[in-house]
């Protein structure tokens, strides 16, 4: 990640997606042009199960496709919330994350399609 911050300063890594079906988006964004960088592979623990995958795909971006199980936890498999409690937490409001209004993938001129294609 702090090669990607030096290169890109802020900004987004990956960007997960839930998906119905994760092997048949992974093997058609790799068919379509995607890089793949991890196959599609069951993660469980006793929260329940997801499939997980992987692809490069414009620049240095990827995108984990989520297929959701049966997961119950509250992040994904082996999480493990951590031990230290935030200090502010205890004495602002909690903010409300309600909705992402859109993500930007810049690409270069005449590039935008390929990248569409991916999906």
């Amino acid at each position: 990640m702090n090669s990607h911050l030096i290169n890109h300063g802020d900004g987004v890594k990956d960007v997960a997606i839930y998906v119905e079906n994760c092997k048949a988006v992974f093997e058609n964004s790799v068919a379509n042009g995607g890089v793949a960088v991890s196959p599609p592979t069951e993660m469980a623990d006793e929260n329940g199960t997801l499939i997980v995958s992987t692809v490069k795909t414009y620049g240095d971006t990827t995108h984990t496709f989520i297929q959701n199980i049966n997961y119950k936890g509250p992040f994904l498999p082996g999480f493990q919330p951590h031990p230290l409690k935030e200090i502010f937490n205890t004495f602002l409001e909690p903010i409300k994350f309600e909705k992402i209004d859109h993500i930007v993938g810049n690409q270069p001129d005449l590039m935008m399609e390929p990248a569409v294609n991916y999906y």
